[in-house]
């Protein structure tokens, strides 16, 4: 039997830059992607890719979904190479350096975890982007 979605027209907002608390919901394994927008400094090859998701609570105490989906490398940056988007991610969820080796580190061993996220929003309209810029502990009080 076939599997239709229906379509909903929905356009989804990016988060405005501030500060929400979010707790990590979902790690999704995309598998091989080719890039959107490939930069021409780097080899344009599918990369493998995973998908975070978080539940952020906004000021006015609703709930909505954001995610990214940078790719599944965990490295750490030295010298002129900064650390990998997910490894910036990981360790800013723990709040510390992501247990080695990186091999057996287990993404989704994050899943449940809160932090209070500063996101940045940058472009207007169909250019705009929302990305964490950064991660702190929750608030005392705060759940």
């Amino acid at each position: 039997m076939a599997l239709f979605a229906q379509e909903t027209g929905k356009s989804f907002t990016k988060p405005n830059t501030g500060k929400y608390i979010g707790t990590l919901i979902d790690v999704v394994d995309l598998g091989l992607r080719t890039p959107k927008n490939p930069n021409p400094a780097f080899p344009s090859g599918p990369v493998h890719r995973v998908q975070v998701v978080w539940a952020l609570t906004g000021s006015d105490g609703k709930v909505f979904e954001y995610s990214e989906a940078p790719p599944n490398k965990l490295g750490i940056g030295s010298g002129t190479f900064k650390s990998t988007r997910l490894y910036s991610i990981a360790s800013g969820i723990l709040q510390g350096p992501v247990p080695q080796p990186f091999g057996t580190f287990d993404i989704e061993s994050l899943i449940g975890k809160s932090n209070e996220l500063f996101i940045v929003k940058t472009g207007e309209g169909d250019n705009a982007r929302s990305e964490i810029a950064g991660f702190l502990p929750v608030p005392p009080g705060i759940t």
